[in-house]
């Protein structure tokens, strides 16, 4: 109990800085090219399972864009593809793609969405039949798919951060909050690496439902490199209590087989 108030006070204490998209605070240009691949778990009747690895790979494009490409091998031998192109310096979202394929290569469902400052424009194929849609999340929301990437370029001191984020897969928009609240020396093959606890408040916008922060929690905690490690992603791990991807594995068993394949 007093800790749980010790926590409390200091939280009081922290300044909430409010985010806005292209205010200079979130530097996309930090975030250089690379290719790394995580594990994923979920927890199931008190135990860890293991789910498909996800690689994700950045591409930097001229000045403008920053492209993130994430695939995973889903049950049934799926492939689930998802392209992300966010404007360079503020990470804004400018386009998503999202493609599942049959083992066989063929196209079994895609979607894409188009983002500006007023809303997005969506084609859904699926069943052999394409539509679209249109909706109120805006490039002025981060993504909260890639979440870890504006959070790895901040400085956190005693502040908590504000923004808001998009998720396409439910339609909605999340009021975010993020502190960071440790730091730890994380053991790793090529030694020992400095990172950093950020903790994360999800609000959902339309329905209100609050998602508390910390790793045995809805909201979750990211494990941020404290600077770049060569060979290393930015964002070693997320946890969450029901899920986690990490780079280095400590929570999640390894996948059946490789899912990594091109």
């Amino acid at each position: 109990m007093i800790l749980s108030l010790a926590l409390l006070a200091m939280a009081s204490e922290n300044t909430i800085t409010p985010i806005t998209m292209g205010d200079g605070q979130i530097d996309g240009r930090k975030i250089t090219a690379y290719d790394h691949s995580w594990r994923q778990c979920n927890l199931q009747d008190g135990q860890w399972v293991a789910g498909p690895a996800l690689r994700e790979r950045a591409t930097v494009i001229g000045d403008k864009l920053l492209r993130i490409d994430q695939h995973a091998t889903l049950p049934g031998n799926v492939i689930n593809n998802m392209h992300f192109y966010f404007d360079r310096a503020t990470l804004a979202p400018v386009r998503l793609e999202r493609e599942f394929l049959g083992p066989d290569g063929r196209m079994l469902a895609s979607r894409t969405f188009d983002f500006d400052e007023q809303g997005y424009r969506a084609e859904i194929f699926q069943k052999g039949e394409t539509t679209v849609k249109t909706g109120a999340l805006t490039a002025s929301m981060y993504s909260a798919a890639t979440m870890g990437l504006p959070l790895s370029t901040l400085e956190f001191g005693d502040q908590t951060v504000a923004f808001t984020a998009l998720m396409t897969n439910f339609d909605a928009s999340y009021a975010i909050q993020a502190s960071k609240t440790g730091a730890e020396m994380l053991e790793t093959e090529t030694g020992q690496i400095p990172v950093d606890w950020i903790d994360v408040t999800w609000k959902h916008n339309e329905a209100g439902d609050i998602y508390p922060p910390g790793p045995d929690a809805s909201g979750g905690r990211y494990w941020i490199t404290r600077t770049p490690v060569e060979g290393v992603p930015r964002i070693l791990r997320y946890k969450t209590d029901s899920y986690v991807v990490e780079f280095e594995p400590q929570y999640c068993p390894a996948p059946a087989k490789d899912t990594m394949s091109e």
